[in-house]
């Protein structure tokens, strides 16, 4: 440049919005937000503050997760990186807009050669996992020895019913959040929604708009880690049939395709997620059809061994509906309910007992 000039230096990056950003930042900025753990200098604070407005707020939170999902491809109110003076020295990390943020280096007459440092703030990189440039090493710190796995149960579909996919875990354990992308054939299948069970995922969490694509994402997390037991139904993919299928092993598949699948024990651990699909070889009930229904419904069910089975239906405060028990074969079986049998609408909890096991369903009766 001329010598004798005026400059103003201004660093600027505004790409790769997902490079170092995952829901585990927001874990982090949820924990300062409520004085659980303080982000610990004034570089996280200007990166955990997404929509821009100089205030570390659950707003905040709701703009990274819709990045995360793929709802935002970049921040509304928001660059990729910040960029700040090497030089300046901030007054209450804690609240590093006390006083003025350098984002540029004025040089009034330039005289000679100079070298002026900048550091880059990642926004929404809270945890420090960006990989800024080439010279940056990615270190793989998953641990491969107790990954978050999935599992579904094996099924068989018809075109045009209702379902649910219900996702059990049988290692989840300390588990503070996850995030992932379904992926799945829209050719078979229509996603209505995601309902949350022993976990509270709500519709904020997940993301179905692309679904005509065959994919959807998720992003959960919670103030500590949690434990579920291997019984419980973590949540449900409710969904419709376009296609008659004999078996849904494979229907859904976890990948990093949008969203990148990874799970997080406490707050350092990062594991990989495995979905599988249970054989229909244990006591389930399979479908209910119609679901929802008005005047009958069939469910279909399977008993891996010949014997007695026990039948409860309670509504949503527990009442006990209709009880009844019959003898039935090892294999599918079938059994019809009335509306007579059933005096109320809305949500039913249905629940099959054997001598050896135990499996529940839920279905709809409308008016």
């Amino acid at each position: 440049m001329p010598m004798g000039g005026s400059y103003e230096v201004v660093p600027e990056k505004d790409k790769d919005y997902l490079n170092g950003v995952s829901t585990l930042d927001i874990i982090y900025m949820q924990r300062h937000i409520l004085g659980m753990e303080k982000l610990n200098s004034g570089y996280k604070v200007m990166a955990a503050d997404i929509d821009n407005n100089e205030n570390i707020t659950a707003i905040d939170l709701i703009e990274l997760r819709k990045l995360i999902l793929g709802i935002y491809n970049e921040y509304p109110e928001n660059s990729s990186w910040r960029f700040v003076d090497a030089e300046h020295q901030f007054v209450d990390p804690l609240n590093p807009w006390v006083s003025t943020i350098p984002e540029s280096y004025m040089i009034q007459s330039l005289d000679s050669d100079m070298n002026i440092d900048f550091v880059g703030v990642k926004i929404g990189d809270v945890n420090g996992s960006v990989i800024a440039n080439a010279n940056d090493v990615e270190i793989d710190t998953r641990s491969q020895r107790w990954s978050l796995n999935f599992e579904i149960q094996e099924k068989e579909i018809k075109a045009g019913e209702l379902y649910a996919a219900q996702i059990k875990s049988s290692s989840y354990e300390n588990v503070t959040g996850w995030q992932g992308t379904f992926e799945f054939d829209s050719d078979k299948l229509e996603v209505l929604k995601i309902e949350g069970q022993a976990l509270d995922l709500k519709e904020d969490n997940y993301n179905i708009y692309s679904q005509d694509q065959g994919w959807m994402t998720i992003s959960y997390h919670e103030r500590e880690g949690r434990t579920v037991e291997a019984n419980e139904v973590l949540f449900e993919i409710v969904y419709r049939a376009k296609q008659d299928m004999k078996n849904t092993n494979g229907l859904f598949e976890i990948t990093s395709k949008v969203t990148p699948q990874e799970a997080y024990r406490g707050l350092n651990d990062i594991v990989n997620i495995n979905l599988s699909y249970a054989k229909k070889d244990l006591l389930s009930i399979l479908s209910v059809s119609p679901n929802p229904w008005t005047d009958r419904a069939v469910v279909e069910f399977f008993v891996p061994q010949e014997g007695k089975g026990q039948w409860e239906f309670h509504d949503v405060n527990g009442r006990l509906l209709y009880k009844f028990e019959d003898n039935y074969s090892a294999g599918m079986n079938s059994l019809t309910i009335e509306r007579d049998d059933l005096p109320t609408s809305g949500i039913v909890y249905v629940k099959l007992t054997t001598d050896k096991s135990v499996t529940e369903y839920k279905m709809i009766l409308v008016e």
